[in-house]
This record gives C-alpha cells, sequence and structure tokens, in this order.
C-alpha cells in the first residue's frame, strides 16, 4: 500500500530533519556538503520555500522553512533527498538506501519558538564538540545571521530585529543571542520535537482546521464554470 504524502501547511514554519541510514555518515568532506548545500538552493528556488536556519552535521541533517504550497515540503524534501542519494552513490560506488526512513516535520509557533528553534539548530556543532562557537562552523545558517556572509541558502526573517531594534542589522547581535542558550531551553525544545509540535494548544488547534477545511470531503457536484 502506497504511503501518505507528507502535508504541510503552506506559511507555517516546519523543523525538518533527516538521518543516515544507521545513523551512518553522510558528509565525509567538503564536496558533500557543498554538493548537498547546492541542491537545497535548487529545490528552495523551484518550490519557493523560505529556508531560515539550517545545519548540516555529519550523519543527520536540520532545517526550519517555510513552504507556500500544500505539497512544496513533500516535493522538496523527496527531491532533495533522491537527488543527493543518486550522487553520492555513484561518488562512493555504493547502492542502497542512504538516509534512514523518511523525514520528520515538526510544526513550529513562528512568533513564540522561531528564534529559539533557530538558536538550537545552529548550535548543533558546538553540542556535538566540532566547534566551540557556532560562527567556526562552516556548514549552518549561521554565518549568514552572525557574520553576514550570503549563502544563497538562507532567507533573514523579520523577526530577528526584535532582538536589537537599535542593532537589527547587526551580525553581533545574533551571535550575542545563539551564545546565550542554555542547557533547560534546549531540553524543553528536544521534548518538544519528539512530540511533533513545537507550539501551543491554539496554534495546534488552528493547523488541524486549516488541514481538515483543505481535505474535507466537498459534498454535491463540483461547480460549474461559467
Amino acid at each position: 500500500m502506497p504511503r501518505q504524502a507528507r502535508i504541510a501547511v503552506p506559511g507555517v514554519i516546519y523543523h525538518v530533519t533527516a538521518r543516515g541510514n544507521n545513523r551512518e555518515w553522510i558528509f565525509h568532506d567538503d564536496e558533500d556538503f557543498s554538493r548537498f548545500h547546492a541542491i537545497c538552493c535548487k529545490y528552495k528556488n523551484r518550490l519557493r520555500i523560505q529556508v531560515y536556519h539550517w545545519v548540516l552535521m555529519n550523519n543527520h541533517i536540520h532545517l526550519l522553512l517555510k513552504p507556500q504550497e500544500w505539497d512544496a515540503l513533500g516535493k522538496g524534501m523527496q527531491g532533495i533527498k533522491l537527488s543527493y542519494t543518486l550522487w553520492y552513490n555513484r561518488k562512493y560506488k555504493r547502492a542502497g538506501h542512504l538516509w534512514q526512513g523518511r523525514f520528520g516535520s515538526c510544526p513550529v509557533e513562528e512568533e513564540t519558538y522561531l528564534l529559539a528553534c533557530g538558536r538550537y539548530i545552529e548550535r548543533n556543532p558546538v553540542r556535538a564538540g566540532i566547534v566551540s562557537s557556532p560562527t567556526d562552523y562552516r556548514w549552518s545558517s549561521c554565518l549568514m545571521h552572525g557574520v553576514g556572509v550570503l549563502d544563497g541558502l538562507t532567507d533573514r526573517h523579520p523577526l530577528l530585529d526584535n532582538l536589537n531594534p537599535d542593532l537589527s542589522v547587526a551580525p553581533e547581535v545574533w551571535r550575542d543571542y545563539v551564545s546565550q542558550t542554555s542547557e533547560a531551553e534546549e531540553s524543553r525544545l528536544r521534548e518538544k520535537f519528539s512530540t511533533g509540535w513545537v507550539c501551543g494548544d491554539d496554534f495546534r488547534n488552528s493547523i488541524h482546521r486549516v488541514s481538515l477545511d483543505r481535505f474535507r470531503p466537498r459534498r454535491g457536484r463540483p461547480r460549474k464554470e461559467k
């Protein structure tokens, strides 16, 4: 029986994750990272997906993004994973699955949790002990937010301007913010990620209502166009 397509409500932020099969590495060198980054840029532009925060780790990825169409998230992730798998298998002369199952997606309440989720994502290399500062890691959106290096993938979210209205465009504002996280905050976010919802009850209910209205069977014959 075919699997149901992954549906994402347009205009809603999603935290998306994907891991290597058996948690094995999917990126071994800069060429691998660069190729995956280029594929993400391709599908972002093709499907009009906004990507606010991201990080590529050796055996998994995080993306914080906003699709603009109902099927954009599913099409985008399917295309990204398949394109990279084909390229990876040719490069390393292998066959078979590269990714561990389907990608994970979790709705994020924009006003309340977007910045905290962005900070959580960009601090992945620090938690892994790879770097001491998020801006020292090449393959994340922190270089754009914290240094000002444009990467072709990262979009700047207007909420960043709320961190400090007097220095809203200065990278040092984000560098200061991303360095001040706490273990308690990250623990709370991990717990929310595990439930599949990073939001409050009102936001969750609104997503359910929009989804039900979209896919509720319509009674009667379709209206004829004049």
